[in-house]
């Protein structure tokens, strides 16, 4: 689980802070947070996503909250950050439209993905992710060499 704490006048605010729990492709699929009224622990805010990347943010119970609900973190999406003005995902060299399906920048590499250098995890948003922006990774493909030892 990844962590995120709220600060104010440098000290962390008790209660205040939010865990990501993360899928096999580093979606964030919820957030653990502190719940005041009940003094509990537990799930706050749900997220699903399309294989492209969109976002559907789901109550603790799996219900549909209000729409202009935002999600709580920002990382989301194979781990990437959402900028919530644009719609975009940032991952480090470039920027991911989930709408589109694809970088809207091309690769600094140029070619070593194939042709297309917009082209996102060889349209393969399943079974792969990019955690550069750079070079697309299936993180199954290890299996690929157990045994050839």
């Amino acid at each position: 689980a990844v962590l995120q704490d709220t600060y104010s006048a440098g000290v962390i605010q008790p209660n205040s802070r939010l865990y990501f729990e993360q899928d096999a492709n580093w979606d964030t699929t919820a957030v653990v947070g502190f719940n005041a009224t009940s003094g509990t622990w537990g799930v706050t805010q749900r997220y699903t996503y399309s294989p492209y990347g969109t976002i559907s943010i789901l109550n603790a119970d799996w219900s549909t909250p209000s729409s202009g609900t935002q999600p709580l973190v920002d990382n989301l999406y194979q781990g990437m950050t959402l900028d919530p003005v644009t719609g975009l995902y940032y991952e480090r060299n470039r920027n991911y439209s989930p709408s589109l399906g694809t970088w809207i920048s091309q690769d600094s590499l140029q070619y070593i993905n194939g042709a297309n250098t917009y082209q996102f995890v060889m349209s393969n948003p399943v079974n792969a992710t990019d955690p550069l922006g750079l070079v697309w990774w299936n993180p199954l493909s290890w299996f690929d060499y157990v045994g050839a030892w």
